[in-house]
């Protein structure tokens, strides 16, 4: 089984644009778990799928998945194979 650590490191050589950031977008999110947008944001509203922050400013409010949520949902949706 993969690691957490494991996983962070094929993230940062998948993605390498993405390797100083600890935070990711919703679309930055979802490619890396390797579905849609929209698809992590239904996951969201119905409480599954990787931990998010959200932070407000103002009227906005941006959501922000650490790359480190990413990686903990990834090992724990692993399905050991015979």
């Amino acid at each position: 089984m993969l690691t957490r650590e494991e996983v962070l490191s094929h993230i940062d050589n998948a993605f390498p644009k993405l390797k100083k950031s600890i935070g990711l977008n919703q679309t930055q999110a979802a490619q890396i778990i390797g579905v849609s947008s929209p698809t992590l944001e239904r996951w969201r509203e119905q409480g599954v799928g990787p931990e998010y922050s959200k932070n407000q400013n103002g009227k906005k409010s941006r959501l922000i998945y650490p790359k480190i949520a990413i990686a903990e949902y990834i090992v724990s949706t692993l399905v050991k194979t015979a």
